[in-house]
């Protein structure tokens, strides 16, 4: 592919995915090549690669024979993933308790701080990095490589449900970040070596963070708005 073509190829994948993480394209909203075609003035397959990116993301399902489709995970669907990660955390968290230090603890305090910052700049994509580098490092103690696999893709699975249908970001008078109180809790259970009490107090805070999903309340635009 030319330097052109690269360059128009990620100028629409960045479009597109900055549409779909700042809610602009609703789930299940149809990517139609021809519309970006028209609006951006470009053949189809710097169109084609950018969708490719998309699905290898988790953000867009293609469909043979119908199309790209921005996702759109049933309630079901989303139910199952969060209760997945909370029996995968809890063990995790309690496994993690004897392999943890005052190093970890204090990173996970450092992210705890950023936190509130991504919530004060409203920047969505910065929260969910620092908030999967929170879970990721208890759970990268648990000293299980298969827990450790499964689990991190079950955060950025579920991650992608917070982007679709998390409200804390849109409201302008929300100061702390979700789950902050419970992150700082989780660390002091840490700290005390309480494992067992460790991971309850993770499951309990997944399970918020599946509760405070909004999967009526999000409005969203068009594609042809976009570009």
């Amino acid at each position: 592919m030319s330097k052109a073509k690269e360059t128009i190829e990620m100028f629409i994948y960045q479009k597109l995915r900055d549409s779909i993480l700042q809610r602009q394209l609703a789930p299940g909203n149809q990517l139609v090549e021809s519309v970006i075609s028209d609006k951006m003035n470009v053949g189809r397959t710097p169109i084609r690669g950018a969708i490719r990116k998309l699905a290898d993301e988790g953000l867009v399902n293609i469909v043979p024979n119908r199309g790209a489709f921005v996702i759109q995970p049933t309630k079901e669907e989303i139910i199952q993933a969060y209760e997945l990660r909370m029996e995968l955390e809890q063990l995790a968290a309690r496994m993690a308790v004897p392999h943890m230090d005052e190093t970890d603890y204090e990173q996970m305090r450092r992210l705890c701080d950023e936190e509130g910052e991504t919530i004060r700049q409203a920047d969505i994509r910065a929260y969910l990095r620092i908030n999967k580098a929170f879970h990721m490092t208890f759970i990268r103690k648990c000293a299980n490589l298969f827990l450790i696999d499964f689990a991190e893709k079950l955060i950025d699975q579920t991650n992608i449900y917070l982007v679709l249908y998390e409200m804390v970001f849109y409201r302008t008078t929300a100061q702390t970040a979700p789950g902050a109180a419970e992150h700082r809790e989780i660390i002091r259970l840490f700290e005390e070596k309480d494992a067992e009490s460790a991971g309850t107090k993770v499951r309990s805070h997944i399970a918020n963070a599946m509760n405070n999903l909004q999967l009526d309340k999000v409005r969203f635009s068009n594609l042809e708005n976009i570009f």
